[in-house]
């Protein structure tokens, strides 16, 4: 089914409503031709013998078909088996139905349900020869039932059968209804002529106050014209015009003068007319007697043509009159046809509706089935997938508490080596003090009778206490065990803790300065010596840097915390201040902070250990500004001897800040996790790391993500946050 839709332009056809209010009347509205025509031109129409109240205009390819009143669009498509159209709704409940056998060339793309004004563009008349006419029909309906109206606006083009059914059914019911006369609510009247088929055959043309109008062969001719007195001249052929039992022939240089006007019912008639003929005046009575002969000749040649016209006409008549009998018996056996076709296309359509929702009830039954089904094999999946957890967790903590029992023994076997090896360290200091006593006395005794002895003596004791120390060196092993604030380690507990949200040129976060200030409390409240600052710009980061790195000293344990962007040009890793513009590389090259400064800080100072967390492995902060600058994530990196950097996300990964929409967490998922591990007594570095990303990675993957902290560890020895 072709829609065609257009714009509509105002017609000059329009006449104004009644100035009253509470008229609800057709004529109380303002109305135009559905059609574009031009002002003070004839328009043609269809004539036909039986009443018809609506328009059948003439109408040529190209032509505009437009809005006749304000109203809604109700409808648009087809409107009978051969038919397409459109319905407006307007006030007080008129319809207007515009149809025609013909497609439309396009349409102006209006809504149905859209309101529409009048002289609005709906369409424009299919394309192809200009000279072939086409019609158009325009017919008013009072209706008064909602019903009708609903199940208009409700209407769907289908091609299907089951709503052409409903389509057909709909129209019928509308073509029912009482229709107005159209030419009344325009304020036109009609001039209707026919040809002389007894003695012309071919076309004729006829003028209209300066407009040269066709005349077809073998048809009556209606043209519209508008209220007042309208003259019309013959310009080639012959035709008639009949009032009654009268018939005036019309010939060449003949006129005809009509007057249109409104009658006592509203409707606008053509109520009088008279024709002037052109006679030839001779100077001679010669002249004169030949024209009154050829008058008289041609009065009996009109008399004669008269009385055949009128014996021809009551002949039509007659047969006018079998015919519409027979047209008519023909019209009620197939209007018997088509109700009874109508009931049976109803019916089959009922059976399919009902066929179809039973199978529709049947997919549906299926379908609740097959979902019932899933999640039972899905509720036994989780529940086998929840049993094999547990069992591997229960392994793993039995494994745990087997590897504590074999390091607790271990460490109480080794204490037990110490505390023998110990007790012979004294043993044999105590022996040798004996021996250094008893050397003593003898000197004492001997210190008369020989001074070098004594010397000597001396210098053996000397010699011995001296080799005691180194056995005592040797025979007391060095223990590897956590070192505490309050154990033998000689430098302090520093933290450095930057948090950045509210960037300036880039992504905005919600989570980094929360997580710094959690970061800070929990490392203050295990004794470090914390230097917390949030939202740096690139001055204030790298004073926050130099001035950490002049209070550090050697064999201090150092920890920087850093949540916020980060980016990676390169193999280089940069932290980003809340300043960043990074309208280029270079230019972030220079306003960043690079990771490997802060790691070259730490070895320069000489620290005992140092930690460095990178909570920045985010999505890439200039992709929003349109900036393509670096990617997501940060590239891997190396650490120094003493040294160990971990990042919130392994290469290429993203960070996340929240596990859903329903995550409620104030901080990132990787530092919620670390929060709770470093807050765990006698926990290692390494152990600490490797509970991390088992239990980040875990998380993650709950809501369809990979992220996996990365660490790089060149430290020696152990280190625990509380021992």
């Amino acid at each position: 089914m072709l829609w065609i839709w257009g714009t509509l332009l105002h017609s000059a056809w329009a006449v104004a409503s009644t100035d009253t209010p509470a008229d609800t009347s057709a004529n109380a509205l303002q109305w135009a031709l559905p059609v574009e025509a031009s002002p003070g031109k004839p328009l043609p129409q269809t004539k036909f013998s039986g009443p018809r109240p609506g328009l059948w205009l003439e109408v040529n390819a190209l032509q505009k078909v437009l809005v006749p009143a304000d109203g809604t669009l109700l409808y648009a498509g087809g409107v009978s088996a051969s038919q397409t159209g459109f319905v407006i709704g307007h006030p007080n409940g008129w319809i207007s139905l515009i149809a025609s056998p013909m497609s439309w060339e396009r349409t102006a793309g209006i809504a149905v349900g859209a309101v529409v004004r009048q002289g609005q563009e709906l369409a424009v008349v299919r394309g192809g020869r200009a000279e072939i006419l086409r019609q158009l029909n325009w017919s008013v309906f009072k209706l008064d039932e909602a019903p009708l109206r609903q199940e208009l606006m409700a209407l769907v083009p289908d091609a299907g059968e089951a709503a052409a059914a409903i389509r057909d059914l709909l129209f019928a019911r509308l073509l029912q209804l009482p229709a107005v006369n159209a030419k009344g609510l325009l304020g036109l009247g009609s001039l209707q002529l026919g040809l002389n088929a007894g003695n012309n055959l071919e076309d004729c043309t006829v003028r209209f106050v300066g407009v040269q109008m066709p005349c077809r062969s073998a048809e009556q001719q209606d043209f519209l014209l508008p209220v007042g007195v309208h003259k019309l001249e013959v310009q080639s052929g012959r035709v008639f015009k009949s009032t009654n039992t009268t018939v005036h022939f019309i010939s060449l240089t003949d006129t005809i003068v009509q007057n249109i006007e409104k009658d006592d019912r509203n409707n606008y008639l053509a109520t009088a007319y008279a024709i002037d003929r052109s006679e030839l005046k001779a100077d001679s009575s010669e002249s004169q007697a030949q024209a009154q002969a050829q008058a008289q000749a041609l009065k009996l040649e009109q008399d004669r043509q008269l009385a055949a016209a009128e014996n021809l006409k009551r002949q039509k008549e007659a047969e006018t009159l079998a015919q519409a009998q027979a047209l008519k018996l023909e019209q009620d056996r197939q209007l018997a046809a088509a109700e009874s076709l109508k009931r049976q296309k109803e019916a089959e359509a009922l059976a399919k509706a009902q066929a179809l929702k039973l199978e529709q009830d049947r997919q549906l039954a299926a379908a609740e089935n097959l979902k019932r089904q899933k999640e039972a094999e899905a509720l036994a999946k989780a529940q086998a997938l929840k049993l094999e957890q547990d069992r591997q967790l229960a392994a793993a903590e039995n494994l745990k508490r087997q590897k504590e029992a074999e390091a607790l023994a271990k460490a109480q076997a080794l204490k037990l080596e110490q505390d023998r090896q110990l007790a012979a360290a004294e043993s044999l200091k105590r022996q040798k003090e004996d021996e250094a006593l008893a050397q003593e006395r003898l000197a004492q005794e001997a210190r008369q009778r020989d001074a070098q002895e004594i010397l000597r003596v001396n210098a053996e004791l000397s010699k011995l206490k001296e080799q005691l120390s180194q056995i005592q060196a040797q025979k007391a092993p060095v223990l590897d065990v956590p070192v505490s604030s309050n154990d033998a380690r000689t430098g302090m507990r520093r933290a450095l803790i930057m948090g950045n949200d509210a960037y300036k040129d880039v992504a905005v976060l919600q989570n980094a300065r929360s997580d710094a200030r959690a970061m800070s409390k929990t490392l203050g409240r295990l004794g470090f010596e914390v230097s917390t600052h949030l939202d740096l710009t690139e001055r204030g980061m790298k004073e926050a840097i130099r001035t950490f790195k002049s209070q550090i000293r050697g064999g201090d344990e150092v920890v920087v915390f850093f949540a916020g962007h980060g980016v990676q040009l390169g193999a280089t890793n940069y932290l980003l201040p809340v300043d960043i513009r990074g309208q280029s590389e270079d230019q972030v090259r220079d306003e960043a902070i690079p990771l490997q400064r802060l790691l070259d800080d730490f070895q320069d100072t000489k620290a005992r250990f140092a930690l460095a967390i990178i909570d920045a492995c985010r999505d890439n902060p200039f992709k929003t500004a349109g900036r393509a600058i670096g990617g997501r994530g940060l590239a891997s990196t190396s650490a120094a001897t003493g040294q160990m950097v971990m990042f919130s996300a392994g290469t290429g990964q993203q960070a996340l800040d929240r596990l859903g929409p329903q995550d409620r967490e104030p901080h990132g998922l990787f530092t919620r996790v670390l929060l709770k591990e470093i807050d765990k007594p006698g926990v290692s570095i390494e152990r600490l790391v490797r509970n991390v990303r088992n239990e980040v990675a875990r998380l993650s993957k709950t809501v369809g993500h990979e992220q996996v902290p990365a660490v790089y560890d060149q430290t020696l020895g152990d280190f625990f946050f509380r021992p």
